[in-house]
């Protein structure tokens, strides 16, 4: 077994608590002001920003040279997103999430306990 001081630092580093909570509390506060103005200024957003499959694919490829940090991408997954939470949004397939099923789905998205095996998600399985 490795002790802690043999673990490369990229590695402790992407599992950092402080890094987690600084990342997670800018991308609350950005979808926060993202619900606050979807619904009070709609007319900033289109439903539907349109682009063509090879032109968003350009846009999410990784420059292996630039760390993008999270606020730069959340606010761009934002705006390359379908604004679904807009009232001008007429309805189709989905609906939008609740801001609490969210969050749920974040402490389930970082416990990373699937529903595929019982044993591997006990809390999921017996939510779902």
């Amino acid at each position: 077994m490795l002790k802690t001081s043999e673990i490369p630092k990229l590695i402790l580093e992407a599992y950092s608590a402080d890094q987690f909570k600084q990342n997670s509390t800018k991308a609350v506060e950005i979808l926060a002001e993202y619900l606050s103005q979807i619904t009070n200024n709609p007319e900033n957003f289109p439903v539907l920003p349109w682009k063509s499959p090879e032109e968003n694919i350009d846009t999410w490829k990784l420059n292996t040279n630039e760390k993008e940090n999270i606020e730069n991408f959340i606010k761009k997954f934002i705006a390359g997103s379908n604004h679904l939470h807009s009232p001008r949004y007429v309805g189709h397939q989905v609906s939008v999430a609740l801001p609490t099923a969210a969050i749920a789905e974040f402490a389930y998205s970082l416990l990373n306990n699937g529903l595929a095996v019982y044993e591997m998600g006990p809390a999921a399985y017996g939510i779902e």
